[in-house]
């Protein structure tokens, strides 16, 4: 009888019982958090941003990708010291 009420009990404080609320900024905008891996660490690091800012992130990101490619492919083609 005393396992039963302590399952009981159990159930009724876990923490999965409870739907997460969404996260959003006073403004409303949805939160969407990741787990991001840091080089120097072997931790993932949970950074939470809006939409929004992911979306400009991702578009920099991209931006600086295609900018080192042309940055190795146009320059000192054939010279020495480069």
């Amino acid at each position: 009888m005393l396992l039963l009420a302590a399952l009981t009990l159990a159930s009724q404080v876990s923490p999965n019982s409870t739907p997460a609320r969404p996260l959003q900024t006073a403004d409303g905008e949805k939160v969407e958090c990741r787990l991001i891996q840091e080089v120097h660490s072997r931790i993932p690091t949970r950074i939470c941003r809006t939409e929004a800012e992911w979306a400009r992130i991702a578009k920099e990101t991209e931006s600086d990708l295609a900018n080192s490619r042309n940055d190795r492919t146009v320059g000192c083609r054939g010279m020495l010291g480069c």
